[in-house]
């Protein structure tokens, strides 16, 4: 089976190259010049660079390179980018660029699987099905919205996401650990459903696996938890001793209801010290990786 992963320099595309090697032929595309992976993720993995992903002829030329059973599209602009106020790069990334697989994909024989994200939802009341109307208030979420393919050309995944990263430093983990041995709020009511990356990583690759013909759209969550208390488990399973000072003057529910994807594919989730356990066994990698020490 070969697989191509977009974007595999990511928070989550590094995760699927880290799993996907062990399983299939995987092949990744990584934006020009930026192609400091870390030799361990590459070792057996075609890297084949693009110009500009959004680029229709660019895709298709490194897309004709690795002729990919699956094309997984780990490439998105995130709500924390330094470009992600700009409309028009946001909504080709985030919006269009899912839509121009699909048909690619229908041309050239490939499946797509693509992420899309809890922010299409405002997080007003939470419990959010794939029957409910998105309702994001801002350009991220609209775009992402913009992007989901509920039919039959692909697979969209619906989810959220935490964990290590190679370089942005942007998301909750790497802040979080970056207080070590200080402070840190924790958001008492704001209730999330994500997944670990490596978590989504292995699901992603038991999809592609076992169940060749899922399509059309689905919420992929974990049970819900509140952000400080996932704080607490984050402290725990990596020491890094830090005082969490409880807030709850934010108040969102994210949550999705991940229901109908578990009756489609029996994929149970674990728990949440489980899921926070098995992303904090993989630091010895990232000090591998980041040559720094602790829990880097």
């Amino acid at each position: 089976m070969r697989v191509t992963v977009l974007g595999g320099n990511g928070m989550l595309g590094h995760k699927f190259l880290q799993v996907f090697r062990e399983r299939f032929e995987t092949s990744t595309t990584v934006r020009r010049g930026n192609t400091d992976l870390p030799p361990e993720l590459t070792s057996g993995v075609r890297v084949v660079e693009i110009a500009d992903v959004n680029d229709a002829e660019d895709l298709v030329v490194a897309l004709a390179a690795t002729r990919p059973d699956v094309v997984v599209n780990a490439v998105g602009i995130v709500k924390q980018s330094t470009i992600a106020t700009d409309a028009s790069a946001t909504i080709a990334t985030n919006g269009i660029l899912p839509h121009r697989l699909a048909r690619l994909g229908a041309a050239l024989g490939f499946r797509l699987i693509h992420i899309s994200t809890d922010c299409v939802f405002s997080g007003r009341r939470g419990g959010y099905s794939e029957d409910d109307l998105p309702d994001a208030p801002d350009l991220y979420g609209r775009s992402k919205m913009i992007g989901e393919i509920a039919d039959d050309r692909a697979l969209t995944l619906r989810t959220s996401i935490i964990g290590r990263e190679l370089r942005a430093m942007r998301g909750l983990v790497e802040w979080f650990l970056s207080n070590e041995g200080g402070r840190a709020r924790g958001f008492s009511r704001a209730i999330y459903t994500g997944l670990p990356t490596v978590t989504l990583a292995v699901i992603v690759a038991e999809l592609i696996e076992r169940h060749p013909r899922l399509t059309g759209l689905y919420n992929v969550a974990s049970a819900p938890i509140d952000k400080c208390s996932l704080l607490h488990l984050v402290n725990r399973a990596f020491g890094v001793r830090i005082e969490i000072e409880p807030y709850d003057g934010f108040v969102k529910d994210m949550s999705l209801d991940g229901r109908r994807f578990a009756a489609a594919t029996g994929i149970v989730i674990d728990p949440w010290p489980a899921l926070v356990d098995t992303m904090a066994s993989d630091a010895r990698h990232y000090r591998r990786w980041r040559g720094a020490s602790a829990t880097d």
